[in-house]
């Protein structure tokens, strides 16, 4: 089993939560207090404090987000994925609470449920960038940097490059065709490799 990397997360929408602006005051209280227990490595401690915030408020962000650091180190991700979509039922509109299901999903290897995620949010928002950007970060959070750069590609051909945002992902492999529709046009292109002559002419030419 290869080792996942911890998903990002932004510290100033942590702060955006922990100072009252989308908790309520004692919400806000003991997510404060889970992130003193994440700095002095009580994780599990941390874990109880935020699972308690959401069976009162089952759409806290600062909660989740919480969950979201803590549980990988403890082996206990899969645990945030009902409360993920529990949040979801009750903040239907929030953006953010699909960004940290594609990450539970890419942080789960699960990359068939990461795509079908994403999917869903294209069909609710067809007009927002949003979910092929972040599609594409919980994959290269996880290091599958070829699943991440289709779904780049895919973005790509559906907003013609019309966003600064959109910036070729790494490199690697070749890019698989999602449902078969990236037409050959939209294909990337194939990183350039020198021929075995060049690359003799260039060793006889250091070694004189």
């Amino acid at each position: 089993m290869r080792l996942l990397r911890p998903p990002r997360v932004r510290n100033a929408l942590f702060v955006l939560f922990l100072t009252g602006a989308g908790a309520a005051p004692l919400a806000a209280q003991a997510i404060g207090q889970g992130f003193e227990l994440e700095r002095q490595g009580r994780l599990s401690d941390a874990a109880t404090v935020y699972l308690t915030t959401l069976r009162g408020e089952p759409a806290n962000l600062a909660a989740l987000l919480g969950l979201e650091r803590v549980l990988p180190g403890l082996g206990r991700l899969a645990e945030l994925l009902p409360l993920v979509r529990r949040a979801e039922v009750v903040d239907t509109a929030s953006m953010l609470l699909r960004a940290v299901e594609l990450r539970v999903y890419a942080g789960l290897d699960q990359t068939d449920s990461v795509r079908a995620a994403a999917e869903r949010w294209i069909a609710r928002a067809p007009g927002d960038e949003s979910p092929w950007r972040e599609w594409a970060v919980a994959l290269e959070d996880q290091r599958q940097f070829d699943d991440a750069r289709v779904a780049r590609w895919a973005g790509r051909r559906r907003w013609h490059s019309s966003s600064p945002t959109w910036r070729s992902g790494p490199a690697i492999g070749s890019p698989r065709r999602p449902n078969g529709e990236l037409s050959s046009s939209a294909t990337p292109p194939k990183p350039r490799t020198r021929s075995r002559s060049s690359r003799m002419r260039r060793r006889t030419s250091t070694t004189r």
